[in-house]
Formats: C-alpha cells, structure tokens, sequence
C-alpha cells in the first residue's frame, strides 16, 4: 500500500517556549506563516516486523523525528514503513522542514491505516517536542496561513481526536 502526502513548511516569527510535563500542551506562544514549499511524503506499507526506513532527497538518512512521528501512528502492528521525502526547502533554515516532514509521513501512513487525522497531529507534535526540533511549528502548519498561538501545545480540536 502507498500514499502520498504534501505538508507546507513554516516560519516561526516570534515565540516563546512554554515547557509542561503533558507533550501535547508543551510548546510555545508565538506567531509565524506557513508558505507555499515544505515536503511531500511518499510512505509504503508492507507486511514485516515494524521497521521503518526514511529517505530524504533520494539519500537513506536517519531521522529522528519523522521515525518519532511513524512508530507513534505505527503503534504495535506488524508492518515495515518506507518513507520517501522530499524537501523543497533547506534543512536546518528555520523553515520547519522537520515538523513539515514527520507531518506529512504521518499524514500519509494515517491515511493508509485508516488513523484519524488528528493522531498523525499529536505524533508528529510529540515527535517535535520529544526530539527538541520544534516548539510550535506543527501547531502553526495545523492553523495554516498566517496564525497567532495564543496558547501553547497543539489545539485541543487534534487532541481530542487523538
């Protein structure tokens, strides 16, 4: 089985960390833009063992928060997980290109396994806090366009589906 997945990037223009023992309220304050580049992941799903295999830009790479993000929507089924992404932006640029990655995966893989969208918003949220890659950019992409996070963590309307 295979889905594809497009998650925009975001840039963060002011925020401010807020830390909580709860990961989904962990995050930060804040205001930024989601823009028109971020990754497409392209995630195939076979019978297996629960291994996971990530590829950025054709390269085989380890990356911590998109595995974070597809073993939490993977949770303890069987299968192997390829995932296949597609940076249109940079790394390491501010553009949010790991929320924008481990985002779209899970986006993809929730599809296939038929997981509520708002799962694959708290694995890759949780991934980005867990992994300190992040504190507010998945919340921001979920707002879309130009948002104002008044409030730490991600959305209670994600929480509650997840």
């Amino acid at each position: 089985m295979r889905a594809k997945a497009f998650c925009p990037g975001h840039i963060t223009g002011l925020f401010q960390v807020c830390q909580h023992e709860d990961v989904m309220t962990c995050g930060s304050r804040g205001a930024g833009l989601s823009i028109s580049l971020g990754v497409i992941s392209e995630v195939e799903v076979t019978e297996g063992s629960g291994r996971i295999d990530i590829w950025l830009n054709g390269l085989k790479a380890e990356a911590p928060v998109t595995e974070h993000a597809v073993r939490c929507i993977l949770g303890d089924r069987q299968l192997d997980v390829q995932v296949h992404n597609e940076l249109q932006l940079p790394l390491a640029q501010g553009f949010g290109t790991s929320a924008a990655g481990s985002l779209s995966a899970a986006w993809a893989l929730a599809h296939l396994l038929n997981v509520p969208e708002g799962e694959a918003y708290a694995a890759a949220h949780s991934a980005e806090i867990i992994n300190r890659t992040g504190m507010g950019d998945v919340s921001g992409i979920m707002r879309a366009g130009i948002e104002l996070r008044k409030r730490p963590g991600l959305p209670r309307s994600a929480r509650s589906t997840a």
